[in-house]
């Protein structure tokens, strides 16, 4: 039996956390024995994990940012792997990386650490222009080579990764997220939106600019002229109040609605009828799977890294160029024009959502860190 501690900073937030809860509950039993160490409390999954599955919160409130709190966990980390010592350690999201790193310097008996990259670290530096970023990207390459092994979730990130660092060549394997339960029964099935006269577009993902609403919005603006359209954006985040204006500049706040972050999204994706994505860069896309999984024709940007490796152009998706209204816009209406299209679209699509199952991908990291753990 191979103990393994799963660290992240909160059991919620993204598609990160989502991918970790799937992840172990998915794991065999048999073979391992999962428990999860989180910085904060509060995540907004920790109750989808199994109920065999310990949590351990290394802070009792969320009183710092999350920067220091992650600074403060690293002691805390490190006391906790004395007391309870596991075979394996695998965090995910590079600033936990670096802090599960840390941890484990002064251990006499470390466990095996496997560091799961979620994000383009170059990307994520381009678009928010974050200190703690420019400086976890100074780390990345003189730390992670010190792991026993790095999963990156998509081949792109792999790619960036290794250009960052030679050495990781040799430790770096893709292992793409679990964009797919194989049972998406609704938690909620009594609960509905109602009858819709509209088409809906619908797009699942947090209020930043690094998802790319500043684009879609004015994109419904053209779509409108042509086609009695509505667009849902599901989530959070701090580009509310700029988003909002964005609507009432286009005069579109009886057909853009932001619904904020909700807990159940199949009914929104039962009553969708094209699913978007506008991001300017993604580690991967889960939500592009899940779409797919609930028979939704995808257009996504052709962004790093992700949506290109799941999406064939024209065969089971549309790609278009990040960062560009006008394509998002054509590439939308080029699927509410011809039913036809949509219909083999999700056809083509549905035939590659094995290579995203939540059994496909444990099987994947269960073969790796049995692997790891017998060196």
């Amino acid at each position: 039996m191979i103990k393994v501690i799963f660290f992240l900073p909160s059991v919620g937030g993204g598609g990160a956390e989502m991918h970790l809860v799937r992840l172990v509950n998915r794991l065999n039993r048999s073979l391992f024995a999962p428990s999860v160490v989180a910085v904060r409390p509060g995540g907004s999954f920790e109750a989808m994990l199994a109920s065999d599955v310990p949590v351990h919160h290394l802070q009792s409130a969320k009183s710092l940012s999350s920067t220091l709190s992650l600074l403060k966990a690293i002691r805390l980390l490190r006391k906790h792997l004395e007391k309870d010592p596991p075979d394996l350690l695998f965090s995910i999201m590079d600033h936990a990386n670096i802090a599960a790193s840390l941890a484990i310097r002064k251990l006499n008996s470390p466990p095996k650490l496997v560091l799961g990259v979620q994000t383009s670290p170059y990307y994520a530096w381009k678009i928010n222009r974050k200190v703690v970023q420019r400086i976890i990207n100074l780390l990345i390459p003189r730390i992670y080579p010190k792991a026993d092994l790095i999963v990156a979730l998509s081949e792109g990130v792999r790619q960036e990764l290794i250009g960052m660092q030679a050495r990781l060549q040799s430790k770096t394997i893709t292992i793409y997220n679990i964009g797919l339960e194989e049972d998406r029964s609704s938690s909620n099935p009594d609960l509905d939106i109602g009858k819709i006269e509209k088409t809906i577009i619908l797009s699942l993902g947090r209020l930043l600019l690094l998802k790319g609403y500043q684009y879609l919005i004015p994109a419904m603006a053209k779509i409108r002229k042509k086609h009695n359209a509505e667009l849902w954006i599901l989530g959070e985040g701090p580009y509310r109040p700029q988003l909002e204006k964005l609507i009432q500049e286009h005069r579109l706040e009886s057909s853009v609605h932001l619904k904020g972050f909700q807990t159940d999204v199949e009914k929104f994706y039962r009553k969708a009828d094209i699913y978007v994505l506008s991001s300017l860069y993604e580690g991967f896309g889960n939500v592009i799977v899940e779409a797919m999984a609930h028979d939704l024709p995808v257009v996504a940007t052709d962004c790093p890294y992700g949506p290109g490796e799941i999406i064939t152009d024209g065969v089971s998706g549309v790609l278009v160029r990040p960062a560009d209204t006008e394509s998002l816009a054509n590439g939308i209406m080029s699927l509410l024009d011809d039913p036809a299209s949509r219909s083999k679209i999700v056809s083509q699509a549905s035939r590659q959502l094995n290579r995203f199952t939540a059994d496909t991908i444990a099987n994947q990291y269960e073969a790796a860190f049995t692997k790891i753990c017998r060196k």
